[in-house]
C-alpha cells in the first residue's frame, strides 16, 4: 500500500491553508459589509435617542384646545384671540393649534400660538410659533422643516400642527417598530456583522 510522499503532503496542506483563508476573508467582508450597511441607520437612530432625551430633561408640553381662558397674539398685524370657542384663522392645508410650553430648569412657562403651512411634502413645510408669558415677554420665530430642531422645543411643539410623526433630524424613532425595521434592520444585521469580523479575529490554533 502506497502512502503520500511529502510533496503530496505539503500541497494538501497548503491548499487546506488558502481556502481557509479564502473562507476568512470571505466572511471578513461578508460582516464589514453588514456593518457599513447598518451603521447610519444605527447612526441616527442615536442621534434621536439623545436629542429626545435632552428634550425631555428640558421641556415639556401640553396642549391648550380646551382651555378656559383666552389667549391673544399678535400675527402680521393682526390681533388673534384664541380661548374655548378655537376660532380657526388659517386654512386649506394649514394647522394650527395652543400649546403651553414649560421650561423645566427656568420653571418658566409659556403661551405658544403654533402653526404650519405648506403642501403635503415634509420639505414644504414652514412654521410659525408665537410664545407669550405671564411676564408680558413675547417671542415670535419663523423657520423651515428643516431648522425644527434648533431649538429642541421647536420640534416639541410643531409635532401638534404637523399630520405625520415628526422627529427632531429624522423620522427613524418616530414609527411602530416592525420584524423588519429595526429588528431585522440595523440591529440584527450589526450583531450579525460584528459577530463576523469577531469569528475572523480570533488566533488560529498551532
Amino acid at each position: 500500500m502506497s502512502h503520500p510522499s511529502a510533496d503530496q503532503t505539503g500541497s494538501a496542506i497548503l491548499l487546506s491553508s488558502l481556502s481557509k483563508i479564502k473562507m476568512r476573508r470571505a466572511i471578513t467582508a461578508v460582516g464589514g459589509a453588514l456593518l457599513l450597511f447598518s451603521l447610519p441607520a444605527l447612526y441616527f437612530q442615536a442621534v434621536e435617542f439623545v436629542l429626545g432625551s435632552q428634550a425631555s430633561s428640558l421641556y415639556r408640553v401640553e396642549r391648550l384646545e380646551d382651555h378656559d381662558s383666552a389667549h391673544r397674539f399678535r400675527v402680521g398685524g393682526d390681533l388673534i384671540q384664541i380661548g374655548s370657542e378655537r376660532r380657526e384663522r388659517l386654512g386649506g392645508a394649514r394647522a394650527f393649534a395652543v400649546l403651553m410650553l414649560h421650561e423645566l430648569r427656568s420653571l418658566r412657562q409659556w403661551t405658544c400660538f403654533a402653526e404650519r403651512a405648506g403642501s403635503t411634502a415634509k420639505k414644504s413645510w414652514h412654521f410659525h410659533i408665537v410664545c407669550s408669558a405671564p411676564t408680558g415677554d413675547l417671542r415670535e420665530e419663523w423657520f423651515s422643516f428643516e431648522e425644527r430642531s434648533k431649538p429642541l422645543y421647536r420640534t416639541l411643539l410643531v409635532r401638534y400642527v404637523c399630520p405625520d410623526p415628526v422627529g427632531f433630524k429624522t423620522e427613524t424613532l418616530q414609527y411602530w417598530p416592525s420584524l423588519y425595521h429595526p429588528i431585522a434592520y440595523p440591529w440584527l444585521t450589526s450583531i450579525l456583522g460584528v459577530l463576523a469580523l469577531m469569528s475572523t479575529w480570533r488566533r488560529s490554533p498551532r
